[in-house]
């Protein structure tokens, strides 16, 4: 080094120099006041991001995609080489009109369906023949059929075995998932029709005959929107996901199932909101968290992987102004191709209205077919990988959504959590403050409280959906 030659300055040193430039910009007002935010969990999001960011890239490897802890990516190729699974939602109220809206997905570039079937109280099919009318001249060797069906997970498994049974197919072609979630529906009504018991109970049942009969079905569904409807923020509904998870891997183990086999029958459904960046980190961090949790109970790396559908959370959707709807639905189906999620349901957005329309769905299916046919977001394996703030952000949710599950394991686990009351406290604390937001205009709504169109007329759908408070409700 010559003597007119100064050494290169390190760019953590500069950043107290850079704060106080921009501090200056700003008038001399607070740089932290003024740029730096905080989302519902408390965790800091900084103007800027780089590798000598203050508190910036967390000190776990997120690897590389299809290697633990599968930040990345569940499998290396993550969806470049068949494409995310398109999955329509559909509530049989009428059997027939159903099947032609479902005739009319598939057709349309649908590749999945989930049928939701219970409405919170009842059942919304009762017998075989009614859900063999729903799945009329659908081919079940190509269509996967998942199930909604509350404390009936096991009745409606039953009936959609012996439909495919009857159409001769194989076990091994059977695909879908039977959506069995005890604890997801006692969290959803604070109440159950029978005893938690009784439920797990057919939960090992329904799980076992099919980690042993059907190779292409996940009778588990973590189904997290009871939590996420009600207000919970992204670090809460993880911790919840990790906390049920453990619940449900220690009943079926206990049963006589293999560690390998319960995180087999596993699948996590995901209600995301409209904060892009949030929702891909969210995504990533469950993947790591239940790769970490899997590894601690023994499992080889390659079999711990996360299965991911998500959907946008009813939360985030308005009756008033809906086609913006389309935008809210446009940002969670971009920010779960990013993060890589298997499956992925986009509602209609008159879906706030009695019944959703058929041009409701075809707008919400052919949102995913032009962002992976156009826009071939499924050709691109980890986009945001390396990014500094992604990196930084999934890091911080994990750390953070562990602490809260390590605490609800010390509470005795998520049944005792939710039977407490302690869950819902947590739940109300965000949902509160979230609320207080929203009424003081600081978090908007576009089209309800920013740029409404008060002399907007309705849609020409069915009557509209009386509200109803998504909350949790109170201990039992």
């Amino acid at each position: 080094m010559t003597s007119q030659e100064s050494p290169t300055p390190n760019p953590a040193e500069l950043m107290p120099a850079w704060e106080a430039l921009v501090e200056k910009a700003l008038g001399g007002a607070s740089f932290d006041r003024k740029l730096v935010t905080h989302t519902y969990d408390g965790l800091q999001i900084s103007p800027l991001y780089g590798p000598h960011t203050p508190g910036g890239c967390p000190d776990t490897d997120s690897g590389l995609p299809g290697q633990f802890p599968y930040v990345r990516g569940r499998t290396a190729l993550s969806t470049s080489r068949t494409g995310w699974d398109v999955r329509q939602l559909a509530f049989p109220n009428d059997p027939q009109k159903t099947n032609q809206l479902i005739l009319e997905d598939l057709a349309g570039g649908v590749s999945s369906i989930e049928l939701d079937l219970w409405d919170g109280q009842n059942s919304r099919l009762d017998t075989l023949d009614e859900l063999e009318k729903v799945l009329d001249g659908v081919h079940l060797e190509m269509a996967p059929i998942a199930l909604k069906a509350g404390p009936h997970f096991l009745a409606a498994a039953t009936q959609l075995v012996q439909i495919w049974n009857k159409r001769g197919l194989a076990k091994k072609d059977a695909s879908g998932g039977f959506g069995a979630d005890p604890l997801g529906t006692l969290a959803r009504g604070g109440y159950l029709p029978d005893n938690i018991d009784a439920l797990n109970s057919a939960l090992v049942k329904i799980a076992t005959f099919s980690a042993k009969e059907l190779p292409q079905v996940r009778s588990v569904s973590i189904d997290l929107s009871a939590y996420h409807e009600a207000g919970a923020s992204n670090t809460q509904c993880l911790a919840f996901a990790m906390a049920t998870g453990v619940a449900y891997l220690r009943t079926l183990t206990d049963s006589g199932l293999t560690t390998a086999e319960a995180a087999s029958e596993i699948a996590f459904h995901v209600p995301l909101d409209a904060e892009f960046f949030s929702s891909i980190a969210t995504l990533r961090a469950l993947r790591n968290l239940w790769g970490r949790v899997l590894k601690h109970c023994g499992l080889e790396a390659d079999e711990s992987a996360a299965w991911i559908h998500t959907t946008p959370s009813r939360r985030i959707l308005t009756q008033r102004d809906p086609w913006v709807n389309q935008l809210r639905n446009t940002v969670c189906c971009f920010a779960s191709a990013v993060a890589g999620a298997d499956a992925i349901t986009t509602l209609p957005h008159d879906t706030e209205f009695a019944e959703p329309s058929s041009f409701g769905n075809r707008v919400a299916r052919n949102t995913q077919i032009v962002l992976s046919a156009e826009s071939h977001l499924n050709k691109v394996i980890d986009a945001a990988g390396g990014a500094y703030f992604i990196e930084t952000l999934t890091g911080q949710l994990s750390e953070a959504a562990w602490t809260i599950f390590t605490e609800i394991e010390g509470e005795g686990g998520m049944q005792a959590a939710l039977e407490a009351g302690s869950i819902q406290q947590r739940i109300d604390n965000v949902a509160d403050n979230r609320a207080s937001m929203i009424a003081k205009r600081k978090q908007p709504i576009t089209g309800v409280s920013e740029f409404a169109n008060i002399g907007e007329d309705h849609l020409e759908s069915p009557t509209l959906a009386e509200p109803q408070d998504a909350r949790p409700n109170k201990p039992l």
